[in-house]
């Protein structure tokens, strides 16, 4: 039952970063607009709004994932460590 709201509160907060994520590229696509990102310089680095922040996130969750399993291998040593295991 956890898995299963942890799946439909992943899904709802990647559509939300999906539709924002559009608006916010569209946006500064419009006369006027300012676009003050940062973008790298490398013949590899993305040059749309988009492509960038979608790069952003998407390295910023395999850096959290990666932590997580981190810990908890951690976590998982210690007891070892202990005997509680």
């Amino acid at each position: 039952m956890k898995l299963r709201k942890y799946l439909e509160h992943k899904s709802v907060h990647r559509t939300l970063v999906h539709v924002n994520t559009h608006l916010l590229a569209r946006q500064t696509r419009l006369p006027g607009a300012t676009d003050n990102t940062r973008y790298g310089e490398g013949r590899a680095s993305p040059r749309s709004f988009l492509t960038h922040h979608v790069a952003n996130i998407s390295t910023a969750i395999q850096t959290a994932d990666a932590q997580t399993i981190l810990n908890a291998a951690s976590a998982r040593m210690l007891r070892v460590s202990f005997g509680v295991m």
